[in-house]
């Protein structure tokens, strides 16, 4: 049997896959304590064998805003965790990365998703 441990936090994160994981980082950035519990292994779980988790290809137009929001995000895993979580972008259908996009263009897809997304009402919860 297990001794019981105290821990004092302001929140508890359970299961260590990418929401937990990102939802623990997202609330210690701002300054809160926070625990999280996971059975195994981080992300070893659905997270870790699921291969269409990062994506904005097949997104319902009023959902693009926040996926490439999203997409940035993984860019600047090394510098806010200290490695890159393993993260390589790939092309598919011959398209370039977006890594590879230029600003302007990658700026003017997210102006036009980002007023799909308002004008349509959705707020990214269902």
């Amino acid at each position: 049997m297990n001794p019981r441990i105290s821990v004092k936090c302001d929140v508890l994160v359970i299961g260590g896959g990418i929401a937990g994981c990102a939802t623990a980082l997202q609330l210690a950035r701002r300054g809160k304590k926070v625990t999280l519990l996971e059975r195994d292994q981080a992300g070893t779980r659905a997270s870790g064998i699921n291969f269409g988790g990062v994506r904005q290809n097949g997104r319902d137009m009023r959902e693009l805003a926040i996926a490439m929001r999203a997409r940035a995000m993984w860019d600047e895993l090394p510098k806010l965790i200290g490695f890159d979580g393993e993260f390589r972008a790939t092309a598919t259908c011959g398209s370039p990365p977006m890594t590879n996009a230029p600003a302007s263009s990658t700026s003017s897809t997210l102006a036009q998703a980002s007023t799909a997304s308002a004008s349509s009402g959705w707020s990214g919860r269902n």
